[in-house]
């Protein structure tokens, strides 16, 4: 009965989200998507989830300053979609996931979206953001973070700090888990095609590679080293980019995860008390609205409204 119920509360709090998320579209275009910038925003984008993504990009651009903007379609988008991105994200750039080469790494998921990451950071810094995401105050330590041309992810608070990978791989096999990136994990300390030193375990959905990083190389030769190792259908099974994000992010000079709870997964861990708006706008300055968790108690529906009325009254 616990499950129905829930299952049914999920239902209606989504269905009110998307209500509250359409009103992204009133909202004036952002005057921070500009064609001039060292730093590149990316976002893999779908159909179902526009709205989303125009939260998740305006509100970024709106805390964070002017950024180039470069989407990718993963196919599903209509040439209304582009209209929609178009208006409100001037100067965007937007491309076919078919179009990026993968030099063999697997397909799908958003592996396209790590390579085409990699291939623009060589000359950018880069900035992953999540169609899931939403900025809800001034972006201090990012911005401080691409000053430096310091490598982040978005973690949680058991993995604030990089662990060596014998430490990884000696914590991921204790855990007898089937789930593709733990077994992957286990196998860190057997590596040989890169000179990984540290290992963050962090969350692709936020993500920043630093300019001049050049770890398109890394990622194919690793690619095919984890393939022998676990055989392809493990390899190409959903979570392997996700591991191999926090790979490349571990193999910059300088990484680190962001502080959390001001830059937290929603619900992994819950924070208490859960149901509390006021707590997440006065301590959060990104939340990555994932999984199971994104529609619980109406968070992600009342910070989406408040964005919204917030760039209605001040712009960006």
């Amino acid at each position: 009965m616990r499950k129905v119920v829930k299952k049914a509360l999920t239902k209606y709090n989504r269905s009110r989200f998307i209500q509250a998320a359409n009103q992204v579209r009133q909202t004036p275009p952002s005057s921070n998507s500009v064609i001039s910038s060292d730093v590149i925003i990316v976002s893999q984008v779908y159909h179902s989830a526009v709205d989303m993504a125009l939260l998740a990009l305006k509100s970024f651009l709106s805390f964070y300053g002017p950024c180039q903007v470069e989407l990718l379609d993963d196919g599903t988008l209509t040439s209304a979609d582009y209209s929609v991105f178009e208006h409100h994200l001037p100067n965007v750039k937007i491309s076919l996931i078919s179009s990026v080469d993968l030099q063999g790494c697997p397909s799908g998921g958003t592996w396209e979206r790590l390579m085409r990451i990699l291939q623009l950071c060589k000359n950018n810094y880069v900035i992953q953001v999540d169609t899931d995401t939403l900025t809800l105050s001034e972006l201090k330590e990012v911005k401080k973070y691409v000053t430096n041309n310091t490598a982040f992810t978005i973690g949680g608070p058991k993995w604030q700090q990089a662990v060596s990978p014998s430490e990884m791989a000696d914590i991921a096999k204790s855990w007898k888990n089937t789930h593709i990136q733990a077994r992957a994990e286990s196998l860190l300390n057997d590596i040989k095609s890169i000179a990984l030193q540290k290992y963050l375990r962090g969350c692709s959905a936020f993500t920043g590679f630093p300019k001049g990083s050049d770890l398109v190389n890394e990622l194919v030769a690793f690619s095919q080293e984890m393939k022998s190792l676990l055989g392809e259908k493990s390899w190409y099974e959903w979570g392997t980019e996700q591991f191999s994000s926090n790979v490349m992010i571990s193999l910059c000079d300088e990484s680190v995860v962001l502080p959390w709870p001001e830059y937290q997964n929603f619900g992994f861990p819950k924070i208490e008390p859960a149901k509390d708006l006021n707590m997440y706008i006065e301590q959060s300055v990104l939340i990555h609205f994932i999984g199971p968790n994104r529609f619980d108690y109406r968070i992600y529906e009342s910070l989406s409204k408040r964005f919204c009325h917030y760039i209605g009254d001040n712009g960006d």
